[in-house]
C-alpha cells in the first residue's frame, strides 16, 4: 500500500526466487497528485519541499510491482495509461461496506434535504460545495443543508453561507456509525463533489441509506453510471451540479428511480463479497505466476 514501499518494492523485485508483488491500494497516488495539482498552493512549505520525492518513491512502487488492484476503475485506468501495468495484471475491486449502511429498506420517504458527508478538507472541494450549495438554497427555499464529518469545521462551514441561509445549514457534531446512517436516510440527495477520492465510502454508505448521489466521476463516483445509479458531473461542471441537486429535490420519480438503482448497487458490496473477489484475482494471477516459475510473462510487467 502507497509509496513508502517504493524500497521494499525495488528490493524485492531483485530477489531469486523473485516473488509476486502487488501493489494494492486505497488510492492512487500519482493520479491524485494530477488532479489536485491546482491546490499546490495550499500546501505547507513542508510539503510542497518533499513532494518531488514523494512522487518519485510512488512511482517507484508501482514501477516494480508485478500486479495491480485499485478501489475504482478510475485508478486502473490511469496506472494503465501511464504504462504502470496492462489489462491482464490490474484490477479494480471496490471497498466494502460496514454493516451498518447494508441491507436497510429502501426508504422511500425523505425530508427535504441535501447532505454533504465528509471532511471539510481541500481535497473534498469546499469551495465547490459552498458555490454549489448557494445557489440551490437560493433556489429551494424549502431546501435544507446538511454536513456530517466535519463537526470541527462549523463555524468555517456557516461562515460561506449569507447570512440569510444559516438557519437551514446544520453542522453534525461527531456521530456514531448508527447515528450517521439514520440521519442519511432522512435525506433525498448526498453532494459529494470531491477532487479525488481512492474509493470515497461515504458515497457508498449514502447510497445504502437510499440518498440519490450527485458525484464527480472519482473514487466509486467514477464507477457509477450517469442518469442511472447517480449524477456524475464533470469536476468544473457547477452549473450542472446545481441543475441535477435541484431536479432531484423537486422530481420524485427522478430521485426514486436514481436512488433505487443506487441502493441496489451497493447490495453487493459486503466485506465478506469484496474479499472473496480480492482473493480470487491473487489465486488467478498466482496460479499463472507459479505456471512460469516465476518469470516475468506477458501481462507482467516490470
Amino acid at each position: 500500500f502507497g509509496g513508502e514501499f517504493g524500497w521494499l518494492t525495488r528490493r524485492l523485485a531483485g530477489k531469486k526466487p523473485r516473488p509476486l508483488i502487488v501493489a494494492h491500494t486505497d488510492g492512487l497516488e500519482p493520479l491524485q497528485a494530477h488532479l489536485t495539482a491546482h491546490l499546490e498552493n495550499t500546501l505547507s512549505f513542508k510539503h510542497r519541499l518533499t513532494r518531488p520525492l514523494h512522487a518519485w518513491l510512488d512511482n517507484m512502487a508501482f514501477q516494480y510491482a508485478d500486479a495491480f488492484v485499485g478501489g475504482c476503475e478510475a485508478d486502473v485506468r490511469f496506472a494503465q495509461e501511464k504504462g504502470f501495468f496492462k489489462t491482464t495484471n490490474a484490477a479494480s475491486i471496490n471497498v466494502g461496506v460496514d454493516a451498518e449502511y447494508l441491507g436497510i429498506p429502501f426508504q422511500s420517504e425523505k425530508e427535504h434535504r441535501v447532505i454533504f458527508f465528509g471532511t471539510w478538507s481541500q481535497r473534498k472541494a469546499p469551495e465547490r460545495i459552498v458555490r454549489v450549495m448557494n445557489q440551490v438554497l437560493a433556489a429551494d427555499p424549502r431546501c435544507t443543508f446538511e454536513v456530517l464529518g466535519a463537526s470541527g469545521a462549523a463555524a468555517a462551514i456557516l461562515a460561506g453561507f449569507p447570512a440569510a441561509q444559516r438557519s437551514r445549514i446544520k453542522v453534525h457534531p461527531k456521530l456514531p456509525s448508527r447515528d450517521v446512517a439514520a440521519t442519511l436516510l432522512k435525506a433525498k440527495v448526498m453532494f459529494f463533489p470531491s477532487h479525488y477520492e481512492g474509493f470515497g465510502m461515504a458515497t457508498s454508505e449514502a447510497m445504502g441509506c437510499s440518498c440519490a448521489a450527485v458525484v464527480t466521476p472519482t473514487g466509486f463516483g467514477a464507477d457509477l453510471h450517469d442518469g442511472v445509479d447517480a449524477m456524475v458531473r464533470d469536476y468544473s461542471d457547477e452549473p450542472g451540479m446545481v441543475k441535477n441537486i435541484l431536479a432531484l429535490l423537486a422530481d420524485d420519480a427522478l430521485r426514486l428511480r436514481i436512488s433505487r438503482a443506487g441502493w441496489e448497487r451497493v447490495q453487493t458490496l459486503s466485506w465478506q463479497n469484496q474479499c472473496r473477489q480480492l482473493a480470487e484475482t491473487y489465486g488467478h494471477w498466482l496460479d499463472a505466476w507459479d505456471a512460469n516459475a516465476g518469470r516475468l510473462k506477458a501481462g507482467f510487467v516490470q
